[in-house]
């Protein structure tokens, strides 16, 4: 400034009106860039310029105030700390999806930090929050990970058997959300006590949880001997009792308190086996988690259903499905790893061709009638004139849940509770084949079929019309009277041939592929050669009875697995004689 001052008074002293005026233009052009130029390079390293974070978090609950407290500082362009007082530091999520919640605004101390001491975050995954304040360099915090709250506590390792005087080992427990999921948060206080049982707890009763969530017990002792539990507690927690340990009174044998009983083939026992835990003095032993298995230890077929079993806190086993496939006597055995298994008494199963003797069929004699309908859906018309010209047999009933066990060796109905006499169920079309084969195998000279769409009609009609609404709600199982399942066989009135559940109850399968009827009169009719897909009829429990009618046609690929296993779709057998 000083020499631009002296070059202004030189100019004046020699300069004519004109250049002189030239000259000041440029010198005050001159004067204004070298005072903006000084200030540019010349800042104030003592005012504030941005936003520091000392803060370090890994994870948070959704809508829980962090456990540790996020200070901002304010820092120069050099990065020193400066202790200024009511600046205003503003909060916000970052990145991620939430939304800040409690004390979003904090401003800085006569030391320069702003401290937040009930900030939380709503939300849940990835998130990061951002600090501002105005005409400052924002900051960004670590990214960390919000859970839901822990609600509960859950016991994730205990032993089963410890010998007397034994450390327990190992022993975990951590909180849970809402969920059931492990919140993995660190930091909380869980207490151990005896919550059962006539000894008592020793070593370090209280662990915090780690960085995994996890508290984890490593030195406690149980004085005492016999089954005991542990009681765990942590502040604003419901409290968790554990499985029973077994102290000093070790299994040895397996004994059986309930007998398997009701043993029809293929069917599950009506009595389910029950099985206990037992020392060498014979006395029970409440040890939980120890395996047993059943298998048969005598007879000729199989044993099916869920074939372990494990020990709950009363050292009991329980099955809840186990059956025997064949005839005659059987016995089944139950063993443990280390323990003397046991087997159960002899079990009886009647000979299953008897199931399918003529008595279960009617005779249907051959005769004509009009199939279709002009009232119902297109693929029902033309109505044409059929005949057969061959009597045959046709079963009473749908095939029962006790027929298919005896032939299949399972019973795979997702009705399984209604009981043996109920139709059979959530079959495929080739299971079907299979059963035929086998049935016809173990029947010399007589063969078992599927009906043709035609037959099955002509028996469901039983010489009348088929549309009559009246006989509908009589004689099926329908939406308004099943309760929602499949119903035992025989339950309602039979036709006027003595023929039960054509309508309603399981739809059934026939043998013919599937294809438009053709107008003209028809002898014995089995649909086209080859098709996609196989008709099968009478509607099902689940059908308002409106929509159960003889003539209606249903059909579906016979591949079509997700198909098959449904509970709504059964067969019912023809047989020569």
């Amino acid at each position: 400034m000083i020499a631009l001052r002296t070059c202004v008074k030189a100019c004046l002293r020699h300069c004519s009106n004109g250049v002189l005026w030239l000259h000041l233009v440029a010198l005050v052009a001159l004067w204004a860039c070298g005072s903006a130029s000084t200030d540019s390079v010349q800042p104030n390293a003592s005012k504030p310029a941005a936003l520091s974070l000392t803060w370090s978090i890994a994870k948070a609950n959704n809508g829980v105030t962090f456990r540790s407290t996020p200070i901002v500082t304010v820092k120069t362009v050099a990065g020193a700390e400066i202790a200024e007082a009511g600046i205003t530091v503003n909060a916000e999520v970052g990145s991620g999806t939430g939304r800040v919640i409690g004390n979003t605004v904090a401003v800085t101390r006569a030391d320069g930090r702003a401290v937040f001491t009930d900030l939380a975050v709503q939300g849940y995954g990835a998130v990061a929050l951002r600090f501002t304040a105005p005409g400052l360099v924002s900051v960004i915090s670590p990214t960390f990970t919000l859970t839901e709250p822990a609600v509960a506590l859950e016991v994730t390792q205990i032993p089963t058997f410890v010998p007397a005087g034994g450390a327990l080992g190992s022993v975990h427990v951590a909180p849970t959300d809402a969920y059931h999921d492990l919140t993995r948060e660190e930091g909380i206080v869980i207490t151990a006590a005896v919550a059962s049982g006539n000894g008592t707890l020793v070593g370090n009763t209280t662990a915090t949880t780690d960085i995994g969530g996890i508290a984890r017990f490593s030195s406690l002792t149980i004085n005492g001997t016999g089954p005991h539990a542990l009681r765990f507690t942590s502040p604003g927690l419901p409290t968790v009792t554990s499985g029973t340990i077994n102290i000093g009174q070790r299994a040895t044998a397996l004994s059986i308190t309930t007998q398997p009983e009701g043993a029809a083939s293929g069917l599950a026992f009506t009595t389910q086996p029950r099985l206990q835990l037992r020392d060498i003095q014979g006395a029970a032993v409440q040890q939980r988690d120890i395996v047993v298995t059943a298998s048969l230890a005598r007879g000729t077929g199989g044993l099916s259903g869920t074939l372990t079993s494990v020990t709950n806190d009363l050292g009991v086993a329980l099955f809840n499905d186990l059956a025997v496939v064949g005839t005659g006597e059987h016995v089944v055995r139950f063993t443990s790893p280390d323990l003397t298994g046991v087997t159960s008494n002899p079990l009886t199963l009647p000979p299953f061709a008897l199931a399918f003797g003529l008595d279960q069929f009617v005779l249907v004699r051959a005769g004509s009638f009009d199939m279709g309908s002009d009232g119902g859906f297109l693929n029902e018309r033309p109505v044409h004139r059929v005949t057969l010209t061959r009597d045959y047999y046709l079963q009473k009933t749908e095939v029962t849940q006790s027929q298919w066990g005896a032939v299949m060796g399972r019973n795979p109905s997702l009705n399984g509770a209604c009981g043996g006499n109920c139709p059979v169920e959530r079959i495929t079309y080739a299971d079907i084949q299979e059963f035929l084969r086998r049935l016809t195998v173990a029947n010399p000279g007589v063969i078992f079929r599927l009906p043709s769409e035609a037959e099955w009609e002509y028996a469901a009609r039983a010489g009348s019309g088929g549309e009559d609404p009246t006989a509908i709600l009589n004689q099926a199982w329908h939406a308004g009277n099943s309760g929602g399942r499949t119903q035992q066989v025989a339950k309602r009135p039979a036709n006027a041939w003595g023929l039960y559940d054509m309508v309603g109850n399981v739809a059934e399968w026939t043998s013919d592929w599937y294809d438009d009827y053709q107008p003209g009169s028809a002898i014995d009719p089995i649909g086209p050669r080859v098709g996609t897909q196989k008709v099968y009829r009478g509607g099902s429990w689940n059908l308002s009875a409106s929509l159960i009618r003889i003539p209606a046609r249903q059909f579906e690929a016979p591949d079509d697995l997700q198909f098959a296993v449904r509970s709504t779709l059964g067969l019912r057998l023809v047989r020569t004689q």
